[in-house]
């Protein structure tokens, strides 16, 4: 069964509890982003389970973050009401780190299952955790020692599908589910990455217990789309004039917080120290990344330089920061891969490219591809260079 979209441009428009919208709004972040308008639509007018196939940073996480917040009971307070299934502590982190910002305002519990003792974990738990997060490997250990009850659970969430698979973890999960509330409603989620929609087996479809009725949301979003929640701008330069432009770029526009992507670390290196030298609160991602990035999203460090390894999802999940390129990528994929991110945020961004006469080709090619003319920057702006 698939579903269409439904119209509603605004997370008010959902009836969310009044401290979850506090805590999205908190965090700027106001608007649905396409996937979830689809996904909202199914997820609050029925009980059917849901499987969800998109490509990454289209929503999906925030999206089961914002429904199980708003599901969990406060008649079931000390229960555990939603668990979260992950392949890796990595993707516990995030998932925990995006609950802690926008559950500020809840009293509700978040237990994380991270590796800690047992001991923390019986203590966490029997302190009424209504949200758990772990790994198969993890929850199947806690529930065989009668630590996790999930008895009264109401809602299951398999946040990668596809990693689940190829890591051979279905048959823990389906021995999770065996122990598990049999009408907890499940959501599983996948990525297409652009490519076809991903097909279940019956097999695996059976061992999930996903219902016959389950809804189906595939959602493949095209590299036009992957950025048309941006307004793009380019400057035309000479290659030894970059510095001074980018200096004038911070002159003249309001830029509140900012991040400058080099092909080269040694461009990196060098863009970093000399904005220091000119008092610039500036940092890159180097061995401290845990301490870079909350300190970004904090708003202390206000310039984050990066190379071509550079994680947006990571260091600008809520921050509505300028993407500068300063070097512009040689791959036109690893661009919009890259930098078309920023539909995970429902919420309009700019970036600014630095064009020289090396990458003319590249801008047009760009250009064609997401169906649209990159704008030079104003001539306001152009007139102080």
């Amino acid at each position: 069964m698939e579903v269409e979209n439904v119209d509603k441009n605004n997370f008010k428009d959902y009836n969310l509890k009044l401290e979850l919208l506090r805590g999205l709004y908190s965090l700027g972040i106001e608007e649905p982003t396409k996937l979830q308008k689809k996904l909202f639509s199914s997820l609050f007018s029925s009980q059917k389970d849901i499987l969800i196939q998109s490509p990454k940073l289209t929503g999906k996480k925030l999206s089961f973050i914002i429904y199980s917040l708003q599901r969990v009971s406060k008649d079931k307070k000390e229960m555990t009401q939603c668990l979260i299934l992950c392949h890796t502590r990595e993707a516990i982190t995030k998932i925990k780190n995006i609950y802690r910002d926008i559950a500020k305002f809840m009293n509700i519990k978040i237990h994380s299952l991270l590796g800690g003792t047992i001991k923390e974990d019986i203590k966490e738990i029997s302190g009424g955790a209504e949200i758990v997060i772990g790994t198969p490997g993890r929850v199947m250990d806690l529930v065989n020692k009668k630590i996790l009850n999930l008895n009264e659970l109401d809602f299951f969430v398999i946040d990668d599908i596809n990693q689940m698979i190829e890591r051979d973890f279905i048959g823990t999960i389906f021995n999770i589910l065996n122990l598990s509330n049999n009408n907890c409603r499940k959501a599983i989620f996948g990525e297409n990455d652009n490519k076809d929609n991903i097909n279940l087996s019956d097999e695996i479809k059976d061992k999930l217990k996903i219902g016959k009725d389950a809804i189906i949301i595939n959602n493949i979003i095209d590299a036009k789309n992957r950025l048309m929640n941006y307004k793009m701008f380019k400057i035309n330069m000479k290659e030894d004039k970059k510095f001074n432009i980018l200096l004038n770029l911070y002159k003249i526009m309001n830029i509140p917080q900012s991040i400058i992507y080099c092909n080269e670390q040694k461009t990196m290196y060098e863009i970093n120290k000399n904005l220091i030298d000119l008092n610039f609160s500036c940092n890159f991602l180097n061995e401290d990344k845990t301490k870079n990035i909350s300190n970004f999203k904090k708003g202390k460090i206000k310039v984050m330089t990066e190379a071509s390894d550079i994680n947006l999802e990571a260091i600008n999940l809520y921050n509505k920061a300028f993407i500068i390129i300063y070097e512009m990528p040689n791959d036109i994929d690893f661009y919009i891969k890259t930098f078309g991110r920023n539909e995970f945020f429902g919420r309009e961004g700019i970036i600014i490219n630095f064009v020289t006469e090396n990458n003319y080709e590249m801008i047009t090619s760009l250009e064609k591809i997401i169906d649209k003319t990159i704008q030079e920057m104003p001539k306001e702006f152009s007139d102080n260079i």
